[in-house]
């Protein structure tokens, strides 16, 4: 038998809702850690300290893959599974006094491609939410009964916090809707300035806010937020 030919490397280029681990998954890689810590995505490491967190139109480097080799019987029907891994799925759950909603039962509900499920669980004291889903699932909701709650995550969907040096300004309104500072999708500066200055209030204890993105905001965003 003939070894089967190396599938060629490519660049990949990131689109909303994608993460280092979907994209190995997409391309046949289990590790996506070694897709991530290829020589040729050491500028993108540089810029991206979490994996999960890509921006759109990042470039990643996908190496060569070569296909595995399987002895099969002529005639026969043979079928083969690929196990793609989980990926963890951690949310805190807190209520509208910034209390966590603690040992609280809640369910996962997850569908992917040819593939669909529920994972029950219980919130731990601190009110976090964590269980694991297949790697290539494309959509979650979390159902807390208790709370007659239903919450769709859209997972990939959080932008960066920085480049670099310089703060992202829509990976920090992301991190405020988290955080139940949510900027309506149509907005413009000004509604974005009073949601920023409401966190600033409530959250940091600003005497005299001033709505605006500081290095300081910054930082009590990512702290409140955990990443």
């Amino acid at each position: 038998m003939t070894t089967p030919p190396a599938k060629p490397p490519c660049k990949h280029v990131v689109v909303q809702g994608e993460w280092i681990a979907k994209i190995a998954a997409l391309y046949g890689f289990k590790d996506w850690q070694y897709v991530w810590n290829a020589s040729e995505n050491e500028a993108l490491r540089s810029r991206r300290s979490r994996p999960e967190q890509l921006m759109p139109g990042d470039e990643v480097f996908v190496p060569a893959r070569r296909a595995k080799k399987e002895s099969c019987e002529p005639g026969s029907v043979h079928g083969f599974v690929i196990d793609l891994g989980q990926m963890a799925i951690k949310v805190t759950l807190k209520d509208s006094l910034d209390h966590a909603v603690a040992n609280t039962p809640y369910e996962l509900e997850f569908r992917a491609p040819g593939a669909e499920g529920v994972v029950p669980g219980e919130t731990n004291g601190e009110g976090l939410v964590d269980s694991a889903v297949p790697m290539n699932t494309e959509h979650v909701t979390l159902h807390v009964p208790s709370l007659k709650q239903r919450i769709e995550l859209a997972l990939g969907h959080l932008d960066p916090d920085r480049e670099g040096e310089q703060a992202v300004r829509s990976g920090m309104l992301g991190r405020l809707a988290n955080l139940g500072y949510a900027v309506p999708a149509d907005a413009g500066e000004e509604q974005e300035r009073l949601v920023i200055l409401a966190f600033q209030q409530e959250r940091m204890g600003m005497e005299q806010p001033t709505g605006e993105l500081d290095a300081d905001t910054c930082q009590a965003i990512v702290d409140a937020h955990g990443s």
